[in-house]
Parts: C-alpha cells; structure tokens; sequence
C-alpha cells in the first residue's frame, strides 16, 4: 500500500468518532437551509451538505463493516487506537494489549489494509 493511501486511512479511522457526529450536524444544517428562502445560496450549500453526508456516510459504514469482520485481536487494537479517547500513544497499547511492536505495526498495517479495500483505494 502506498504510504499516501496509509495516511489517508489511518485518518479516516482517527476521525471515525468525528465523523458520525458530523453527519448528525450535518443532518441539523440540512434541515435548517430547506427551511431558509434563499434558494440561490440554499442549494449550493445544500449539495455541498448532501456530499459530505454521502462520503462519511460510506466511509463510516465502511469502517462498521470493516469492524465486524475483525477478529477478537484485531478488534482490540482497532478500539484502543481508534475509539479510545483521549487516544493512547503506540507504546502504551502496545504495552496494553501486551503484543510486540512488530505484532502492533503488523496488525495495524492489516486493518489499513482491509479499510483501504472496501473504500476502493487498493
């Protein structure tokens, strides 16, 4: 996987949590702009709104699917990098989930993998 493609999934999983909070205010915001009678401003905001609701849409439903395929050890990992807050620094889950750091960045670099695949980016 290109080291590009790993940082920008890596991302989408950090930003997992954000990201449905997002969709909520998201939601919010639509449904205050249908309300408004600019229609000019209205509908540029609002398909820029629609957008945004579309792509988290399908990376967080990405990131749910990629969740229940995992298995238990992997789902360890995925929550004590990605869910927990305040998110821990790589040794202190290391020490943790008490695996070795190749084990850690192996892993890791398994569920990169697997979130790549299904958002198409491999």
């Amino acid at each position: 996987m290109k080291h590009s493609t790993k940082k920008f999934v890596l991302q989408e999983l950090a930003d997992y949590k954000e990201n449905c909070m997002e969709i909520i205010h998201i939601q919010e915001q639509i449904k205050n702009l249908s309300c408004s009678g600019k229609a000019e401003i209205t509908n540029r905001e609002l398909q820029r709104l629609f957008l945004r609701q579309e792509y988290l849409e399908r990376a967080i439903a990405a990131i749910d699917d990629l969740r229940e395929t995992l298995n238990e050890d992997l789902l360890l990992l995925f929550n004590e990098k990605f869910l927990r807050k305040p998110s821990l620094q790589d040794k202190t889950i290391i020490a943790h989930l008490n695996v070795s750091r190749a084990k850690f960045y192996k892993d890791l670099d398994l569920i990169c993998k697997m979130l790549a695949d299904r958002l198409g980016l491999s």
